[in-house]
């Protein structure tokens, strides 16, 4: 048989970003560095090839099978490694979710993400694999194969239409969505466009000259702090957290322009989130199953090995639908 083996360079990344070799038996397998992350190896036609999923990028979980290693000792490795880090259970289903963005693995956001997911996960007792989506990359027929989108916080994106179709995909189709921060921003932009036919909404923080500024630079002073947020009761958030009144850190200067927040009214977007200033913080889709989006970041609950009350319940979401 032969053996494919692709090393993935950040947690979750595509083969499309992943470095891969192969390796017929018999041969010595060279110096294998398997991050935390989406290492694995797959099947090709019938084939047996292993797979190995590791479930944290964490600098010292990294493994490395070394040189002179005959085939058979690094199939045992890598056989351990699955039971050490995995604890997959054939019993339980497993809901694959994309984290649409530009991963940055130097962003602290971006590795909580996955460590957030995966934290829920494993307190409702079920399985999860996870994937990083560049949104040069986005399309339709990969989407297909998700149970759930996640627009991630970052700078601005690689391409705004990218993330755009996305969340437009998971509305329309009623896939459970959860956007933080800079997805937030661009879901109040594709409803804008697509669902309210606004062609020029846009961003002053991506187009400084933007005829229709629907997202612009706030006045607000509470950037990187705590915000106080009043939800509208009876909303699917305020339910999800079994409150009116939360504190969330805020991140991002830039939100909903007051001046175009009308233009909702009637319109299957809500606005159930204010904090002090009247400034929207969180949104909904009526009528979807789950499609949430804040301005500000609910993994940042991970600093405190706490599962946020929104991820348990996208991922819950996500695992009904798909049971």
């Amino acid at each position: 048989p032969v053996y494919v083996v692709w090393v993935g360079l950040s947690y979750g990344e595509n083969i499309n970003n992943c470095y891969y070799s192969s390796y017929k038996k018999g041969e010595i397998l060279p110096q294998i560095i398997c991050f935390g992350a989406n290492a694995k190896c797959i099947k090709i036609g019938n084939k047996d090839i292993y797979k190995v999923l590791l479930s944290s990028f964490e600098k010292e979980e990294i493994n490395i099978f070394e040189k002179n290693h005959e085939e058979k000792s690094s199939v045992d490795k890598i056989t351990k490694v699955k039971k050490d880090k995995t604890k997959v259970s054939k019993t339980k289903k497993t809901i694959l979710i994309a984290l649409v963005g530009n991963y940055d693995e130097e962003s602290p956001l971006h590795k909580l993400i996955p460590q957030s997911l995966e934290s829920a996960c494993d307190k409702l007792g079920f399985n999860i694999n996870i994937e990083w989506i560049d949104t040069r990359r986005v399309n339709v027929k990969q989407l297909k194969s998700f149970d759930a989108i996640w627009c991630t916080p970052g700078a601005a994106y690689k391409s705004t239409q990218g993330a755009l179709n996305a969340i437009n995909f998971a509305r329309v189709n009623n896939i459970p969505f959860l956007g933080t921060c800079a997805g937030y921003q661009h879901c109040i932009l594709e409803f804008a466009r697509t669902e309210l036919a606004f062609n020029q909404a846009d961003s002053s923080e991506l187009n400084k000259n933007a005829v229709m500024p629907l997202i612009y630079e706030l006045n607000s002073k509470l950037v990187e702090k705590v915000d106080e947020i009043n939800l509208i009761n009876n909303s699917k958030t305020a339910l999800i957290y079994k409150n009116t009144i939360i504190s969330e850190n805020s991140e991002s200067s830039y939100g909903l322009n007051p001046y175009y927040i009308n233009i909702f009214d009637n319109s299957s977007m809500s606005f159930v989130g204010f904090n002090s200033l009247n400034e929207v913080k969180v949104l909904e889709i009526k009528e979807n199953d789950f499609f949430i989006a804040t301005a500000y970041l609910p993994e940042k609950s991970m600093l405190e090995n706490k599962t946020h009350p929104l991820i348990e319940e996208f991922v819950k979401t996500a695992y009904n639908k798909k049971t």
